[in-house]
Protein backbone atom coordinates (compact mmCIF):
# COMPACT_ATOMS: atom_id res chain seq x y z
CA UNK A 1 0.00 0.00 0.00
CA UNK A 2 1.10 3.57 -0.99
CA UNK A 3 -0.66 6.73 1.03
CA UNK A 4 1.92 9.08 -1.59
CA UNK A 5 0.33 11.37 -3.56
CA UNK A 6 -0.35 9.09 -7.05
CA UNK A 7 2.62 8.95 -9.67
CA UNK A 8 2.38 10.66 -13.17
CA UNK A 9 3.93 8.02 -15.84
CA UNK A 10 5.59 9.55 -18.36
CA UNK A 11 4.12 9.43 -21.33
CA UNK A 12 6.07 8.30 -24.66
CA UNK A 13 5.91 10.51 -27.74
CA UNK A 14 5.30 8.88 -31.15
CA UNK A 15 7.84 11.18 -32.78
CA UNK A 16 11.30 10.43 -33.43
CA UNK A 17 14.04 11.76 -30.95
CA UNK A 18 15.38 14.21 -33.31
CA UNK A 19 11.85 15.52 -34.64
CA UNK A 20 10.75 15.87 -31.08
CA UNK A 21 10.61 19.63 -29.93
CA UNK A 22 10.01 20.75 -33.55
CA UNK A 23 7.02 21.59 -34.55
CA UNK A 24 6.97 20.27 -38.77
CA UNK A 25 4.97 21.85 -41.49
CA UNK A 26 3.26 19.82 -43.73
CA UNK A 27 4.52 20.71 -47.45
CA UNK A 28 2.77 21.45 -50.66
CA UNK A 29 3.64 17.98 -53.09
CA UNK A 30 3.33 20.61 -55.48
CA UNK A 31 6.21 23.39 -55.29
CA UNK A 32 7.82 22.19 -51.16
CA UNK A 33 6.01 25.62 -49.95
CA UNK A 34 3.92 24.90 -46.59
CA UNK A 35 0.79 23.68 -47.29
CA UNK A 36 -2.59 25.02 -46.16
CA UNK A 37 -4.65 22.16 -45.91
CA UNK A 38 -5.57 19.61 -48.47
CA UNK A 39 -6.88 20.57 -51.52
CA UNK A 40 -8.56 18.65 -54.77
CA UNK A 41 -7.32 15.40 -52.69
CA UNK A 42 -3.62 16.74 -52.53
CA UNK A 43 -1.47 18.68 -49.61
CA UNK A 44 -0.92 21.81 -51.30
CA UNK A 45 -0.48 25.79 -50.55
CA UNK A 46 -3.08 28.74 -51.43
CA UNK A 47 -0.79 29.28 -54.56
CA UNK A 48 -1.08 25.64 -55.88
CA UNK A 49 -4.70 25.69 -55.32
CA UNK A 50 -5.37 28.70 -57.30
CA UNK A 51 -3.27 28.14 -60.27
CA UNK A 52 -4.51 24.59 -60.25
CA UNK A 53 -8.76 25.42 -60.39
CA UNK A 54 -7.88 28.34 -62.80
CA UNK A 55 -6.26 25.78 -65.29
CA UNK A 56 -9.25 23.81 -64.81
CA UNK A 57 -12.13 26.23 -64.61
CA UNK A 58 -10.71 27.86 -67.66
CA UNK A 59 -9.28 24.55 -69.96
CA UNK A 60 -6.08 26.11 -69.56
CA UNK A 61 -3.64 24.17 -72.15
CA UNK A 62 -0.08 24.66 -71.52
CA UNK A 63 3.23 24.19 -73.38
CA UNK A 64 6.80 24.52 -71.81
CA UNK A 65 9.10 26.18 -73.70
CA UNK A 66 11.89 24.05 -72.38
CA UNK A 67 12.45 20.12 -72.22
CA UNK A 68 9.27 19.94 -70.28
CA UNK A 69 11.14 18.80 -66.94
CA UNK A 70 11.65 22.61 -65.79
CA UNK A 71 12.11 22.73 -61.89
CA UNK A 72 8.73 23.20 -59.77
CA UNK A 73 9.84 24.37 -56.43
CA UNK A 74 8.86 27.79 -54.28
CA UNK A 75 11.23 29.93 -56.00
CA UNK A 76 10.32 28.50 -59.41
CA UNK A 77 6.73 27.92 -59.77
CA UNK A 78 5.55 30.68 -61.82
CA UNK A 79 8.30 30.49 -64.42
CA UNK A 80 6.60 27.28 -66.20
CA UNK A 81 3.08 26.91 -66.17
CA UNK A 82 2.98 23.84 -67.87
CA UNK A 83 5.37 21.54 -66.12
CA UNK A 84 3.55 23.03 -62.93
CA UNK A 85 0.60 21.74 -64.21
CA UNK A 86 1.86 18.88 -65.45
CA UNK A 87 2.94 18.10 -61.32
CA UNK A 88 -0.09 19.16 -59.97
CA UNK A 89 -1.39 16.09 -61.91
CA UNK A 90 1.44 14.20 -61.56
CA UNK A 91 0.83 14.27 -57.44
CA UNK A 92 -2.64 12.90 -57.90
CA UNK A 93 -5.00 16.56 -58.33
CA UNK A 94 -8.48 15.83 -59.18
CA UNK A 95 -9.76 17.80 -61.66
CA UNK A 96 -13.25 16.12 -60.80
CA UNK A 97 -13.15 17.96 -57.60
CA UNK A 98 -12.94 21.86 -58.94
CA UNK A 99 -16.21 22.99 -59.02
CA UNK A 100 -17.82 25.67 -61.33
CA UNK A 101 -17.67 29.06 -60.90
CA UNK A 102 -20.82 30.60 -58.99
CA UNK A 103 -22.66 33.51 -60.58
CA UNK A 104 -21.61 36.51 -59.08
CA UNK A 105 -24.24 37.98 -56.32
CA UNK A 106 -25.47 40.87 -58.49
CA UNK A 107 -26.61 38.68 -60.76
CA UNK A 108 -28.53 36.86 -58.96
CA UNK A 109 -30.59 39.43 -57.93
CA UNK A 110 -30.89 41.50 -60.88
CA UNK A 111 -32.72 37.90 -62.22
CA UNK A 112 -34.92 38.00 -58.89
CA UNK A 113 -35.88 41.72 -60.51
CA UNK A 114 -36.83 40.90 -63.32
CA UNK A 115 -40.95 41.33 -64.43
CA UNK A 116 -41.06 37.87 -66.01
CA UNK A 117 -39.40 36.15 -62.72
CA UNK A 118 -42.03 34.88 -59.81
CA UNK A 119 -39.45 32.71 -58.03
CA UNK A 120 -38.87 34.29 -55.06
CA UNK A 121 -35.61 32.91 -53.93
CA UNK A 122 -36.06 31.84 -50.23
CA UNK A 123 -34.80 34.50 -47.29
CA UNK A 124 -34.22 36.91 -49.71
CA UNK A 125 -37.73 38.65 -49.91
CA UNK A 126 -38.26 41.97 -50.22
CA UNK A 127 -34.76 42.45 -51.10
CA UNK A 128 -33.50 43.85 -53.71
CA UNK A 129 -29.98 45.70 -55.50
CA UNK A 130 -29.72 48.52 -55.79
Amino acid sequence: ETTGPPVKRQQQSSLQPQEQGQHQEAQCLVCGDRASGKHYGVLSCDGCRGFFKRSVRRSLEYVCKESGDCPVDVARRNQCQACRYRKCLMVSMNRDAVQHERAPRCLQYSKQDSPDSSLQIPGQVGRRSK
